[in-house]
Formats: C-alpha cells, sequence, structure tokens
C-alpha cells in the first residue's frame, strides 16, 4: 500500500490503492482527525477501517487525506469538488463512498452535485447541518487547539468519541505516554477544516439524492447525536438508518470488524 499525491490545481490530495485494480470503485473519506493526523502519517494509516478480503478481491479502495494546504476558506463542498475531481480521474464507473463524520458530510454533497460519480453512499457518525451543540464540541476543541494544550485535547476527543473499555485503554495511554506535539501547519489545517465542519448545511439538497444510502450511528455519540442519523433519513429517499448501542462518535474505529461486515452487507442487499 504505496502513498501517492494527486495534484489538484493548486491544491494536492494524499491518497492510497488498494484492492483489485479493476474492481467497483470505493472512496473512503476521513473525519476530522485527517486534519492532524492525515494519511501521510503512518500512524494514521493503521487507523483506517480494514475491509474484508472478500471486499478487497472485488473492488478498488482508494482512502485519501483532505487538501493540502487547507489555507483560505474551505467548505465542506470545497472538499466535494476535491473528491468529484479525483473520482474523475481514478474510476471508471461510479463509487461506492464511504465517509465518516466530516468526510460524510463531504459525501452529501458531493452526492448532491454529482450524482454521476456515486453508486452508494455509507455514513457514519454526522450530520446534515451543523447546529449549535455540534458546534459548541468543535469550539472547544479549537480552543485547545490553538492554545497548543495538547494532551487536554485528546484526552477531551478521547471522552467524547469512544465508550467502555476502549475509552479506559486510550484514555490511560494519552495520559501516561509522551506527547509529540503536531507540527504547526497541521494544527492551521485542522481549524481550517474544523470550521468547514461548523458551517456544514446539506440538509435541504439531499431530497434529490437517488444513491442508496446507509446512515449510521452510535447511541452514546456525543459530538453527532443520533438525532442528526435521523434527521438524514428523513430527507434522503429510501435511506436506512441503524443507531448502534454502546458506541460512540469512533463507532466505525471502535468495531471495525462489525462495521466492515455491515458495509458488505449493504453492498449485497442494495446490488439485489
Amino acid at each position: 500500500m504505496e502513498l501517492a499525491w494527486q495534484a489538484l490545481g493548486d491544491v494536492q490530495l494524499p491518497l492510497l490503492s488498494f484492492g483489485a485494480e479493476d474492481g467497483r470503485p470505493v472512496l473512503l473519506l476521513p473525519g476530522l482527525t485527517d486534519g492532524l493526523a492525515p494519511i501521510t502519517d503512518p500512524n494514521a494509516r493503521a487507523q483506517m477501517v480494514d475491509p474484508p478480503p472478500d471486499l478487497l478481491a472485488r473492488h478498488r479502495v482508494h482512502v485519501i487525506s483532505h487538501r493540502f494546504p487547507a489555507s483560505g476558506p474551505v467548505t465542506t463542498r470545497t472538499l466535494a469538488l476535491d473528491a468529484a475531481n479525483l473520482l474523475e480521474r481514478l474510476a471508471d464507473r461510479p463509487a461506492v463512498v464511504v465517509g465518516h463524520s466530516m468526510g460524510a458530510m463531504v459525501a452529501q454533497h458531493l452526492a448532491a452535485d454529482r450524482p454521476d460519480l456515486v453508486d452508494r453512499l455509507v455514513m457514519s457518525c454526522t450530520v446534515g447541518r451543523a447546529d449549535d451543540g455540534f458546534r459548541a464540541v468543535l469550539a472547544r476543541w479549537d480552543v485547545l487547539v490553538r492554545a497548543e494544550r495538547w494532551r487536554e485535547f485528546f484526552v477531551e476527543a478521547i471522552d467524547r468519541s469512544y465508550t467502555g473499555s476502549d475509552r479506559l485503554r486510550r484514555r490511560v495511554a494519552q495520559r501516561v505516554l509522551p506527547i509529540e506535539p503536531p507540527a504547526p501547519e497541521l494544527r492551521d489545517r485542522h481549524l481550517a477544516l474544523s470550521e468547514a465542519c461548523a458551517t456544514h448545511d446539506a440538509l435541504d439538497r439531499l431530497h434529490e439524492v437517488s444513491a442508496p444510502a446507509l446512515v449510521l450511528a452510535g447511541a452514546r455519540d456525543e459530538v453527532t447525536p443520533p438525532s442528526h442519523a435521523r434527521e438524514l433519513g428523513e430527507v434522503l429517499p429510501g435511506a436506512t438508518v441503524e443507531v448502534w448501542d454502546g458506541l460512540g462518535h469512533g463507532l466505525p474505529e471502535q468495531v471495525r470488524g462489525r462495521f466492515a461486515r455491515r458495509l458488505r452487507r449493504f453492498l449485497e442487499e442494495t446490488d439485489t
């Protein structure tokens, strides 16, 4: 799995591609974690959802990080345009688009703007429109990032995102292990992407999206509560909405195997 860079005008997107060369295209769009931990970081690559082997045998998976640089006004719709330009270059047919959190916000605009590029839509732990509660979480994180209070930021992000023993394990690790501060350019990139999340609004555009959609939420998500998933289900024609008990905002990472199996089953169900 080799890292490549795709130039799109004045910006570049890091890209990982794997699976069957002539397989059905799958595009994975990351969440806000990508701001500080893009796939250029080897440790970040280890946090990706692992597709099951039989999925890899039949699909060509593309994992991107969002644009570099992320300076100036950046919106989720801007990032969707990046994704569209990339898909036009990489895929010979409409893709299965899988987005988590901010990535799912980008996927919404992509599906609305370029339905010809989106065959299936899978979204986890996201919002169709940023509300005050979501913006308050982002604002708190922004304060910690600007002040470079990294240990507080990472511990708070863990507490907001994970549940059960997984939360405890990560919390202990962050409190005892040394922290390497992110580079200043990554700090600024995170803040730009956070602003894109805080201004996200695609709800009024989704009623015309025709691609089959699966919307997943964690019942204990403190960042994007499951009410947002239900709202998306009301505006997306024929969407399937599932709320998974005991899980929070880190759902795809916390239950990788279950998430991958549900993705595979969704593709099988909608192909019949």
